[in-house]
């Protein structure tokens, strides 16, 4: 199991920091940073809430290594659970990290049956649907559609893919030479990607599987796509 100092140390070298960067800040010396990082010395809450700030993730996940918002329940008996909205930028994308995850301040509730397996290192979260390309599957623009990447992707699902800095929502399909082809909802557009990109996730990865849908406008929740 993963120590407070193991991923402290795996999130700074992740960010490409020195642990002058981290101790700079902090007021401490680098052999303080050191020691908490060797897990021979804890920090104050204050400090270790900063230290979190620092290497971008929450909190809780830097002391425990859960995402707040993935275990988070709104209801008595857990029935319900809070998703964070990952938002995809303009130009290049990488896919969702769960640290990526966790820094999200925006969220929606939906049921935790709805979700399927739970898995704390791959969680679920929202995507915004700005076009209504999957509308025929009942996906309607404007729409937040769950994606859990704990979830086997099966043929012709509707999953959350990476191909070459883009993410969107596609229906998938593997064929027998390892090439997959990528098809939207409303049958208009269709791209087959090579066995050579399928096989290298820094050019495409299958992020997850869309599992449900709420749409923004009426804060309905859909399970069916």
């Amino acid at each position: 199991m993963e120590t407070f100092g193991a991923r402290m140390s795996r999130l700074r070298k992740g960010k490409k920091l020195k642990r002058y960067d981290v101790a700079e800040p902090l007021g401490v010396d680098v052999e303080t940073i050191a020691r908490y990082e060797r897990d021979e010395r804890e920090p104050k809450v204050g400090d270790a809430a900063h230290i979190a700030r620092i290497l971008g993730v929450s909190l809780e996940y830097l002391a425990t290594g859960v995402v707040s918002t993935f275990m988070r329940s709104e209801a008595a008996g857990g029935d319900t659970m809070v998703v964070p909205v990952f938002h995809s930028g303009d130009s290049y994308n990488l896919p969702p990290s769960p640290e990526a995850i966790a820094k999200s301040t925006e969220y929606i509730i939906i049921p935790r049956r709805l979700v399927g397996r739970s898995d704390a290192g791959a969680p679920p979260f929202a995507a915004f649907v700005r076009d209504g390309s999957f509308e025929r599957f009942g996906v309607r623009g404007g729409s937040y559609v769950v994606v859990n990447p704990a979830e086997r992707v099966s043929d012709f699902d509707i999953a959350y893919i990476f191909y070459k800095g883009k993410l969107a929502f596609k229906r998938t399909q593997h064929t027998k030479d390892g090439a997959v082809y990528l098809s939207s909802g409303d049958g208009t557009a269709s791209v087959r990607v090579p066995p050579e990109d399928a096989a290298d996730e820094s050019v495409f990865k299958i992020v997850g599987k869309a599992v449900a849908y709420q749409f923004d406008e009426t804060k309905k929740i859909y399970h069916d796509i």
